[in-house]
């Protein structure tokens, strides 16, 4: 085996297409870990934007707005994503604004994404801060 490793080496051609090679697989892994944080990114601003949605929905219909729009996003997407039930890490606002029967239900929620960024050295970890809002009529209760 140590043999084939030496004439492997002393061999121009192989030294060459071994260099080749391993430039490739550098700029693939780069290429690959990009598309995946890409790829996380864009899922977590949609669950962002849909938890905003879906809160507002619920809390349109709910006897107290509110507090029913924040559970409702908190509990939105609390296996989907990394850290999403820490309240560090998300933080759901909700407004109730105006008056009947022309009352309306503002829900921002805040999601600080943790991704590790290749650098050439490992990675580093960056935080992207991805906002969600949604604003609905409260319907009147009958």
């Amino acid at each position: 085996m140590l043999k084939l490793i030496k004439k492997f080496i002393r061999d121009e051609r192989g030294l060459t297409n071994l260099l080749s090679a391993t430039m490739v697989l550098i700029v693939l892994m780069a290429v690959v870990s990009l598309s995946l944080n890409l790829t996380l990114l864009w899922n977590a601003k949609i669950a962002v934007q849909q938890a905003a949605f879906e809160a507002a929905r619920a809390g349109s219909v709910a006897e107290d707005p509110v507090p029913k729009a924040v559970s409702v996003a908190r509990g939105f997407a609390a296996g989907a994503l990394p850290g999403w039930t820490d309240p560090s890490v998300v933080t759901v606002t909700a407004v109730e604004t105006g008056v009947a029967p022309d009352k309306m239900l503002s829900v921002t929620v805040n999601y600080h994404l943790p991704l590790k960024v290749f650098n050439g050295t490992g990675g580093t970890l960056r935080t992207f801060d991805l906002v969600g809002q949604a604003v609905v009529p409260i319907r009147e209760k009958s």
